[in-house]
């Protein structure tokens, strides 16, 4: 019963992956899973069998929710963008107050750091879907891609998938997971494929060991950097939605979706 329980946690965990505005560590955070997975990964030898244990049966129900619903992200983001990034700002509204409210520092000068760094990012980039013909910047772009993935797995309350959006990565990279049984477009997109699973899974080695030193040596200022990734990040998706063609009709039931999403991303880890 608690093998299955743990799949189940990492199936949701996992939905949370590929939802701009949700954080799967946050998540994690809500099921009792963030330290003992920071501690598995990075005591992994300690006791391998057991971490090996647990790292497969949460990685297990993770992959199981990404591949699952990727294709349920895909259609919504292909008919129904406008409305369902409204929903995601709200997700991410009622991420950011949560980690707002549980940052008691006040060190506004590391909040402002991430705030250029994303507003550099969407600007050099600036499409929800990057078209790259050069081979080697493709493999360049997608093994950050990777890299920010990695780093949103490990590090509550950053959406991964919303930082993705702003470089312009994130349709390719989830239709591609979306058809991940589908050996002939895995092998005729490997210039993606491979350089961003490669880097995501360093990543997620080298974020775990890093966060594991951060949050036990200097956990104000890298709450503050958390909080600056969230802001910016929600600033820049909104401002990108509202350029978006869409209908004035459409926006009493986006601002609806705004309110449901903020409510749901509030009430996360409750």
């Amino acid at each position: 019963m608690k093998s299955l329980i743990l799949i189940i946690k990492g199936f949701f965990i996992g939905i949370a992956k590929i939802i701009p505005g949700v954080s799967g560590a946050l998540l994690a955070i809500t099921f009792n899973l963030y330290e003992e997975g920071l501690n598995a990964i990075t005591n992994f030898f300690d006791n391998p069998k057991k971490n090996l244990s647990f790292l497969l049966k949460v990685g297990f129900g993770i992959i199981l929710g990404i591949t699952i619903f990727s294709k349920v992200i895909t259609y919504f983001f292909k008919y129904y963008y406008f409305l369902t990034m409204f929903f995601f700002i709200g997700l991410i509204g009622g991420g950011v107050i949560l980690i707002i409210k549980k940052n008691k520092s006040k060190i506004y000068s590391i909040i402002l750091i991430p705030f250029i760094i994303i507003y550099l990012i969407s600007t050099l980039t600036g499409n929800n879907n990057i078209n790259i013909e050069n081979n080697f910047t493709k493999i360049l772009i997608f093994s950050i891609s990777g890299l920010i993935d990695a780093a949103s797995t490990v590090i509550p309350g950053i959406s991964g998938t919303a930082l993705l959006l702003l470089i312009g990565t994130y349709n390719q990279i989830i239709t591609l997971i979306s058809n991940i049984t589908n050996i002939e477009i895995i092998i005729s997109n490997l210039e993606i494929f491979l350089p961003y699973t490669i880097s995501l899974f360093l990543g997620l080695i080298i974020f775990t060991k890093f966060m594991h030193y951060l949050f036990k040596n200097k956990r104000e200022k890298t709450m503050s950097f958390i909080i600056g990734i969230s802001l910016s990040t929600l600033l820049i998706l909104i401002i990108k939605t509202l350029n978006t063609p869409h209908q004035n009709t459409m926006l009493i039931p986006a601002i609806i979706l705004l309110i449901i999403g903020y409510i749901i991303g509030n009430k996360l880890d409750n």
